[in-house]
């Protein structure tokens, strides 16, 4: 019985020490390239597999179905408790359940707005939000295709953008709700 239950871990939990090298490498690098565990994607963000983890069956399993280093993948849409998640992947779609997700790190295009830094100029992709807020933010002036300065995001109070020469502040719950991609900052000499 022990043997099975060692097992089972092996396959389904990612190594702590691998996890924890992903982070810092993430963290370490300049520039501005997001590693995430594929889990921690929200609906409509995309990304670029890097590295498939995992032993045995249930890696290869995942690398058949087509989640390959190099391979685009964007996440479709979230189960209503959370788990299974469906993604796009070479054109068609699969859904993972979250322990298979965790071992596959992605390098995300896409991030939320709240998670952008001050300085960075990023291009609104989508927003993934209801239709009064899609309209709240349209009236402010914001649409997809759009490219933001971040002038400042604390980690308390509204985010302020400047956007074809106009500043805007946005509260956070919108923030969280509009997908940016962002973009290399310009050296100007």
């Amino acid at each position: 019985m022990n043997v099975i239950f060692i097992i089972y871990v092996l396959l389904f939990y990612p190594c702590q020490a691998s996890s924890q090298a992903a982070d810092r490498e993430a963290l370490n690098n300049k520039d501005k390239v997001m590693i995430k565990r594929l889990d921690e994607l929200i609906p409509r963000q995309n990304g670029l597999i890097k590295q498939v983890r995992g032993f045995g069956a249930l890696r290869q399993r995942m690398m058949d179905m087509g989640l390959v280093p190099g391979a685009d993948i964007e996440v479709v849409r979230v189960a209503p408790m959370g788990d299974p998640i469906e993604y796009c992947v070479k054109g068609y779609h699969l859904s993972l359940r979250g322990h298979e997700a965790k071992n596959i790190l992605v390098e995300v295009n896409t991030i939320v707005l709240d998670k952008a830094q001050k300085g960075d100029l990023v291009r609104i992709i989508s927003f993934s939000a209801g239709r009064q807020a899609s309209r709240k933010l349209m009236e402010m002036g914001l649409q997809p295709g759009d490219t933001l300065e971040i002038l400042r995001n604390e980690p308390s109070g509204k985010i302020l953008v400047k956007s074809n020469e106009k500043q805007i502040e946005i509260g956070r719950g919108l923030a969280c709700k509009m997908l940016v991609e962002i973009l290399p900052v310009e050296v100007s000499i």
